[in-house]
Protein backbone atom coordinates (compact mmCIF):
# COMPACT_ATOMS: atom_id res chain seq x y z
CA UNK A 1 0.00 0.00 0.00
CA UNK A 2 2.60 2.37 0.70
CA UNK A 3 4.04 1.77 -2.62
CA UNK A 4 1.17 2.49 -4.23
CA UNK A 5 0.29 5.92 -2.68
CA UNK A 6 4.13 6.55 -3.26
CA UNK A 7 3.75 6.01 -6.77
CA UNK A 8 0.64 8.15 -6.85
CA UNK A 9 2.27 10.92 -4.97
CA UNK A 10 5.60 11.24 -7.10
CA UNK A 11 4.73 9.92 -10.34
CA UNK A 12 3.47 13.30 -11.69
CA UNK A 13 7.30 14.73 -11.01
CA UNK A 14 8.63 11.92 -12.94
CA UNK A 15 9.91 9.80 -9.89
CA UNK A 16 9.58 6.21 -10.11
CA UNK A 17 8.49 3.45 -7.26
CA UNK A 18 9.51 0.22 -7.38
CA UNK A 19 8.50 -2.56 -4.95
CA UNK A 20 9.15 -6.18 -4.14
CA UNK A 21 7.15 -8.55 -2.39
CA UNK A 22 8.11 -11.61 -0.91
CA UNK A 23 5.50 -14.87 -1.83
CA UNK A 24 6.14 -18.38 -2.36
CA UNK A 25 8.45 -19.58 -4.91
CA UNK A 26 8.23 -23.25 -6.32
CA UNK A 27 11.30 -24.77 -5.80
CA UNK A 28 11.54 -28.45 -4.47
CA UNK A 29 10.79 -27.40 -0.95
CA UNK A 30 7.99 -25.03 -2.29
CA UNK A 31 6.49 -27.73 -3.82
CA UNK A 32 6.61 -29.92 -0.96
CA UNK A 33 5.07 -27.41 1.60
CA UNK A 34 2.64 -26.12 -0.61
CA UNK A 35 1.11 -28.59 -2.51
CA UNK A 36 -2.47 -29.37 -0.22
CA UNK A 37 -4.60 -27.52 -1.72
CA UNK A 38 -6.09 -26.28 1.84
CA UNK A 39 -2.59 -25.02 2.52
CA UNK A 40 -2.19 -23.23 -0.82
CA UNK A 41 -5.78 -21.54 -1.38
CA UNK A 42 -5.73 -19.39 0.95
CA UNK A 43 -2.70 -17.50 0.40
CA UNK A 44 -3.42 -17.85 -3.45
CA UNK A 45 -6.40 -15.85 -2.91
CA UNK A 46 -4.17 -13.32 -1.60
CA UNK A 47 -2.02 -12.96 -5.10
CA UNK A 48 -3.31 -10.93 -7.95
CA UNK A 49 -2.24 -13.51 -10.39
CA UNK A 50 -3.36 -16.06 -8.65
CA UNK A 51 -0.78 -18.31 -8.52
CA UNK A 52 2.97 -19.20 -6.91
CA UNK A 53 6.30 -17.60 -8.58
CA UNK A 54 8.29 -20.22 -10.71
CA UNK A 55 12.10 -21.00 -10.08
CA UNK A 56 12.77 -19.74 -13.63
CA UNK A 57 15.33 -16.70 -13.99
CA UNK A 58 13.98 -12.94 -13.30
CA UNK A 59 14.38 -10.54 -15.91
CA UNK A 60 16.51 -7.97 -14.76
CA UNK A 61 15.08 -4.38 -15.93
CA UNK A 62 16.56 -1.59 -17.40
CA UNK A 63 16.48 1.51 -15.18
CA UNK A 64 16.24 3.88 -18.83
CA UNK A 65 12.73 1.82 -19.53
CA UNK A 66 9.45 3.56 -19.22
CA UNK A 67 7.53 0.66 -18.04
CA UNK A 68 8.03 -2.84 -16.96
Amino acid sequence: MVSRVMALELGPHNIRVNCVNPTVVLTDMGRLGWSKPEKAGPMLAKIPLGRFAGNHPVLLCNCNWEHI
